[in-house]
């Protein structure tokens, strides 16, 4: 294709300039960086502008805000990251609709990053269902995958996913998505005993290390937690010798620690994957609790409620074979939204007498609700009258729970599926005496905690809508 000197000169200053952003962004002048990403992304913009028949400059585009959007992340700009992500995955999805390229794997990794801004954000009731959506692509992808290209993929994103699932998600997932992501690093064996990790992966690698050692300390498996640390340590090059060798010293002597030496382990692990998840919640705490607290367990606590034990056999038994690694493959996606409700209403009932883990429990729930409703079950299609409320009792039950322990990012993201739950629910709470008051309950807690949070203009708006919902 015939190119105008203007146009040659554009790409090589947009080319100069991604590579400047790229130089700054290694240097840790991440300001600097983000200038240049900006001034290369208006460049390309003016070339795509310019040929909207060249499918090569909407791809430049689209790779240059994926690129802006990282930037925008470390800088803490997430509204902005979470904007060019968006444009970005829109971009790829329309190359794919054209036939240019497959859009599959690069609209999910693009959700993997929206997931790890949201989780930044504080948002989980968002980060965990949107990461649960990229993970089933890539299970899907890795599934079809003969020739295991995909594998290193597979495994940043199994990393990433631990993250994402070790603040607000059930640990054991957790732990089990950072085991598997470790184990695919670890298979690239070069010589008997060498492992070798590229570059780009160390990083990765570290965060899996990092949640697969606490996670597993913290649960009584001590042995297991210190071989993750002595790979994350070894392969990394991080700490040292020293850390290495007293690693190696703990894991030679496992079965001598002492309840102290055990609990100082904890603290220490907890320390450095709260450095991963980017999370301050004091030892002890009750988000500290939660986020110890597995779906198995606190079933356990439950066990007196009708459905916990039944529960707990089919949506937390392949979690502890090392099965599942995301919420959406704890059961066929036709029968989530069953197993959604039954978690919803169960955690209802128990969260007045054991409120910790009755959130847990309504977390899950909710999570498993928005994989079905992002597999447009029939259940939430055509029966959202009798699913629906459940789910939205129990996100306002959890918005509740996280307002009073001072989290209202978490807090208002609730609130926020709750109030548009309620706005589906409308229709049939003209004629649900029951349904009209937990609508505007919805609405009018999504409008409050929009206020507290500083958007008065928008809580302003949902308060109003609230005043105005069916009576």
């Amino acid at each position: 294709m015939w190119r105008s000197f203007q146009d040659r000169r554009r790409e090589e200053q947009a080319l100069e300039l991604l590579d400047h952003a790229q130089r700054e962004r290694v240097a840790g002048r991440r300001d600097e960086a983000l200038r240049a990403q900006l001034d290369a992304l208006e460049l390309i913009r003016a070339l795509a502008d310019a040929h909207p028949g060249d499918p090569r400059h909407q791809q430049a585009t689209a790779s240059a805000l994926y690129t802006l959007a990282a930037m925008q992340t470390q800088v803490a700009l997430f509204a902005e990251a979470l904007g060019s992500l968006a444009e970005c995955e829109q971009l790829y999805l329309s190359l794919g609709d054209m036939g240019f390229l497959d859009a599959t794997p690069l609209a999910a990794d693009v959700r993997v990053r929206r997931a790890h801004t949201l989780m930044l954000q504080g948002r989980g009731a968002s980060a965990v269902p949107e990461m649960d959506s990229a993970m089933a692509t890539y299970a899907e992808l890795d599934e079809a995958d003969e020739s295991n290209a995909l594998r290193r993929d597979l495994a940043r994103v199994l990393a990433m996913n631990a993250v994402v699932l070790a603040r607000f998600g059930d640990p054991d997932l957790a732990c089990a998505s950072a085991d598997s992501a470790l184990r695919i690093y670890l298979s690239n064996v070069t010589s008997p005993g060498t492992f070798t990790v590229q570059g780009e992966d160390a990083g990765y690698l570290r965060q899996a290390a990092a949640v697969g050692a606490a996670l597993h300390v913290q649960h009584g498996r001590p042995e297991i937690g210190l071989v993750a640390a002595n790979f994350g340590l070894q392969l990394t090059g991080q700490g040292g010798a020293g850390a290495l060798d007293h690693v190696r010293s703990l894991t030679d002597n496992v079965d001598q620690l002492s309840p102290e030496d055990l609990a100082a382990l904890d603290r220490e692990f907890t320390r450095s994957m709260r450095r991963v998840t980017q999370c301050e919640a004091p030892p002890g705490s009750e988000i500290d609790r939660l986020q110890r607290t597995t779906l198995s367990g606190a079933l356990t606590v439950a066990e007196d409620h009708g459905t916990a034990t039944e529960l707990a056999d089919v949506l937390t038994r392949p979690v502890a074979d090392g099965e599942i690694v995301f919420p959406a493959q704890r059961c066929p996606s036709q029968i989530a939204a069953l197993r959604a409700r039954q978690l919803g209403a169960l955690a209802l009932d128990v969260l007045p007498t054991a409120p910790i883990d009755g959130l847990r429990i309504a977390l899950e729930a909710h999570y498993l609700f928005a994989s079905a409703s992002r597999a447009q079950v029939a259940a939430l299609r055509y029966q959202l009258q009798d699913f629906g409320p459940i789910w939205a009792r129990a996100l306002l039950a959890s918005s509740a729970a996280f307002e009073a322990r001072g989290q209202l990012p978490m807090a208002l993201d609730l609130a926020s599926w709750a109030a548009d739950l309620a706005r589906q629910l409308v229709p049939f709470a003209h004629t649900d005496s029951e349904l009209a008051p937990l609508v505007r309950d919805c609405v009018e807690r999504q409008g409050r905690l929009l206020i507290d949070t500083g958007d008065r203009g928008a809580g302003d708006e949902s308060l109003s809508t609230a005043r105005t919902s069916p009576a």
